[in-house]
């Protein structure tokens, strides 16, 4: 794989290792939240894909409208600053959500700042600034990869939980 001038291949490393901690926090989550809203939120079986949904839709609205705002927030705080706050948000929101039995509103604010967490990281525009031209076919085919790993990681340890 060709990289741009001035990029290493720790700059590389850690690109693919960000991928994968993005992947891995939004799998997580996602599963995770289907057993604790049976396990711990007391959601019947029958409501369970009812409650799920609308979690996801109402976050996935919040992150529609802040998709609106993004590319001024990387110009204003950068875009490594404002993934790395979102990441500490999207932790913080993962290690919360067993911590509540009410669906609405504590459940709902927590996936809310998890999918707002992980957005910066997914709209980091790094590949670009890393990978040659040329090399993209290969790069694309290892985010796949390392996507498909992430899923696996995360959804054997939501089971084992």
């Amino acid at each position: 794989m060709y990289l741009n001038s001035g990029v290493s291949k720790f700059n590389l490393l850690s690109f693919f290792l960000f991928l994968f901690v993005i992947n891995l926090i939004l799998f997580f989550g996602t599963t995770m939240i289907t057993y604790l809203l049976e396990d711990r939120y007391g959601i019947t079986e029958n409501e369970l894909g009812t409650v799920a949904g609308d979690l996801g839709f109402y976050s996935d609205l919040c992150v529609v409208a802040s998709n609106l705002v993004l590319g001024a927030l990387f110009d204003i705080i950068g875009r490594k600053g404002l993934s790395i706050i979102g990441f500490a948000a999207a932790g913080v929101s993962l290690i919360l959500m067993p911590c509540f039995t009410q669906v609405y509103p504590p459940l709902l604010i927590l996936r809310i700042v998890l999918a707002l967490g992980v957005l910066p990281g997914l709209n980091t525009p790094l590949l670009l600034d890393y990978i040659s031209q040329v090399s993209m076919g290969a790069a694309c085919a290892w985010i796949n990869i390392i996507s498909t790993c992430a899923e696996l990681v995360s959804t054997s340890g939501a089971i084992a939980l």
